[in-house]
């Protein structure tokens, strides 16, 4: 990435599970683009950064500003670094509090904020321009300049409503017949909203997704499908994902109280602030037809939800079942699996894909 490196956060693998299971901090989708995108898009080589800093007009700044052989510090660990070659770096402290993002449900919390900052970055990394001369029954509410999509990205008697933020659509993305789409809103290369669905922002979706139902505040990384009917929203859901049809995600309490969210650094479930969250899935989860998710569930990555009645709260990784159980997914059912889903997309595992998984698969097993 144009000479930047980044640096392995100490803690990414606790605090970020189940995603940090299967990819690296500047994997994780801020907005539109990546992080990692997006700081390579602003700084040049060479640096090393952690990536979990928000690429800020300031934090952007600060980085340009360090010279050569010098670096910052942030709460014990380094924050940024200009590397000198045949010069030890002198680190000193940030002079800023850092706006570091902590865990995974900042990705949804924050996902509004992240695609108002890049959303011209996100259009102009994917080629999505303004001026497009949609058919008459494609209605654009609200300003239409910000309104951006690929030449390639088609739309059939839907509706944008850019009122509440802008909305960018990647190369290939199709938006069938009857679909509602609100900003702030980002669809990456290849992904279908399906005929009736309707989609409220802030939610940013990677590529190849297939989105169907109703979704309100949802971040999917890409390569992931809820196709049919049903809800989920305030989510975070990694790649290769499957829902059912009518799964549904609870997404706030009865009593309306501050959900707890599985902690796997801590082994237990923490105590947050916040009233609403759905679900949190790992890399190649599935669920069957018909499942329901309580409030703030953590699905780990693999794991296959099956059966009726509401699934346990924490589902942990390479695990097979639902509300009367589970059992171990063997490994090798699982990379057949992975390897027949990808297929789909045209996609072949890599060797670190591989590396990943069975690294996933022995810490799941104990």
């Amino acid at each position: 990435m144009n000479g930047l490196t980044f640096l392995a956060p100490v803690s990414f693998l606790a605090d970020f599970y189940p995603f940090s299971e299967t990819r690296d901090a500047q994997d994780l989708m801020w907005g539109g683009r990546t992080l990692g995108q997006q700081w390579a898009s602003q700084i040049p080589g060479p640096r090393a950064l952690n990536p979990l800093w928000i690429p800020s007009p300031e934090s952007v700044r600060l980085v340009r500003s360090l010279a050569p052989g010098t670096g910052w510090t942030h709460a014990g660990e380094p924050l940024a670094e200009h590397p000198h070659e045949g010069t030890s770096t002198r680190w000193s402290p940030v002079p800023v509090t850092p706006d570091v993002i902590t865990r995974p449900t900042d990705l949804f919390l924050r996902c509004g904020e992240a695609l108002e900052a890049d959303w011209e970055g996100t259009a102009e990394a994917w080629g999505a321009v303004a001026e497009r001369d949609w058919p008459a029954h494609v209605t654009v509410i609200g300003p239409a300049d910000q309104l951006r999509a690929h030449p390639t990205a088609r739309a059939l008697a839907c509706t944008f409503n850019t009122e509440t933020g802008p909305i960018v659509l990647g190369p290939n993305v199709e938006v069938q017949e009857g679909a509602h789409l609100r900003g702030p809103l980002a669809l990456g290369a290849g992904t279908v909203v399906k005929m009736a669905c309707r989609i409220a922002g802030p939610s940013a979706f990677g590529p190849e997704c297939r989105l169907g139902g109703e979704l309100s505040n949802v971040v999917m990384h890409g390569y992931s499908n809820k196709g049919h009917d049903g809800f989920l929203g305030n989510s975070v859901l990694g790649s290769w994902c499957n829902l059912g049809a009518d799964t549904n995600s609870s997404n706030l309490k009865s009593n309306y109280s501050p959900v707890r969210i599985w902690h796997h650094g801590k082994q237990a479930f923490e105590e947050t602030d916040l009233q609403f969250c759905g679900v949190l899935m790992g890399d190649h989860a599935k669920c069957s037809i018909n499942t329901m998710f309580n409030t703030a569930t953590t699905v780990g990555t693999a794991a296959q939800v099956i059966g009726s009645g509401f699934p346990p709260k924490h589902v942990p990784s390479f695990s097979w079942g639902g509300a009367d159980g589970f059992e171990a997914y063997d490994f090798e059912r699982f990379e057949r699996t992975a390897e027949a889903v990808m297929a789909r997309r045209n996609v072949v595992p890599t060797a670190d894909d591989r590396v990943r998984w069975a690294a996933a698969h022995r810490a799941a097993q104990g």
